[in-house]
């Protein structure tokens, strides 16, 4: 393998908005490719006692599986498979396992059936990827890879796997069984119709916006904070959400009410674009934005203004309100001494 130039600075992620200019296509694993990973995998096992060997042998297959997916026939015309070597080699040079190994905007159609041991985060974002590697190293903490056209996920996943970006893709449904380890899990702009029935105890944001669910779990984990679940085909939502949760988003479903009991925490509450007829009659106090748009309420609760602080804001533009409601809450709003929140009609 031809080492080149070090790997440009990266800081580990790559914004949606950027990554919109990379297209996909489709490829697979070459079989060469796997049997080597394999021949290699087999032979390193038998020298658990000698680590140098051992090591400099992965070193030495790992080059030579990367230099038979660089030349392997059959690739696109753009695909960028060398230089997807040469940032390897670049990665492994500089001996920075806390760096990530960017292999981004690089249409590549499938990726190397090996990557370095050791590698912590990897990110494959707007390639033309429909598979990942059966296997990633078992250190990998980061995994990106927005904005291709993957149809699954390996299964099972990196144990120690912390954060997982796969949005913009094609995926029909995750893994049942995900890292107990991960805290991050971005899932959005898919095909999912269901969602695992046990998600990962420590996970903390759950991004599923964009997708064609009917339901989410009626358990979710205890310390998730951040459920974003825009546009998706939701009738309604669970009554006992975590205690600490401040981000809920769910606009753009079927909802017709949202649970009277929500987390005393919350601080964002995203409902446009539903059939809601009314709101909750106790909303949580410490609420700093409430989206109710294009609903179709027609009363709000009595103690509205009286229960959100002049922190708060209350979008409720394109909802059929009786005049009286408006004309109510036009008065109480211009009053002197108001301290409530601001209502935008």
């Amino acid at each position: 393998m031809v080492k080149t130039g070090q790997a440009q600075p990266w800081d580990g992620n790559t914004s949606k908005e950027d990554s919109r200019q990379c297209a996909g296509t489709q490829g697979d694993l070459t079989t060469t490719a796997a049997d080597n990973l394999r021949r290699a995998q087999q032979l390193s096992a038998g020298l658990t006692g000698n680590p140098s060997l051992a090591t400099a042998l992965r070193a030495t297959s790992l080059d030579q599986i990367l230099d038979e997916w660089a030349a392997e026939e059959g690739q696109g015309e753009d695909e960028g498979r060398q230089e997807a070597v040469r940032r390897i080699s670049a990665w492994v040079d500089a001996g920075d396992l806390d760096a990530a190994l960017n292999l981004s905007c690089l249409r590549l159609r499938t990726l190397p059936a090996a990557l370095p041991a050791g590698l912590r985060h990897f990110n494959a974002d707007c390639n033309e990827l429909t598979n990942l590697p059966a296997e990633f190293p078992v250190e990998l903490q980061t995994l990106n890879a927005k904005y291709n056209q993957l149809a699954s996920l390996p299964d099972p996943l990196p144990a120690g796997l912390q954060t997982l970006e796969v949005s913009y893709n094609r995926l029909t449904s995750l893994p049942d069984v995900l890292p107990t380890t991960l805290r991050w899990l971005d899932a959005g702009e898919n095909q999912l119709t269901s969602l695992p029935d046990k998600l990962p105890s420590g996970l903390q944001t759950l991004n599923v916006d964009g997708n064609q669910l009917t339901s989410v779990p009626l358990n979710l984990p205890a310390l998730l904070q951040t459920l974003n679940a825009d546009g998706n085909r939701l009738t309604s939502l669970p009554d006992n959400f975590p205690a600490g949760l401040e981000t809920l988003n769910a606009s753009g479903n079927q909802l017709t009410d949202l649970p009277g009991d929500l987390p005393a925490g919350l601080r964002t509450l995203g409902a446009a674009g539903n059939r809601l007829t009314g709101l909750p009659t106790n909303l949580p106090a410490g609420l700093r934005r409430l989206n109710a748009r294009c609903n179709l309420l027609i009363s709000l609760p009595d103690k509205l203004l009286a229960q959100l602080g002049s922190g708060c804001m209350v979008f409720l533009e394109s909802n059929p309100l009786s005049k009286r409601v408006r004309t109510n809450l036009a008065a109480a709003m211009n009053a002197a001494d108001y301290r409530g929140p601001r209502v935008f009609l």
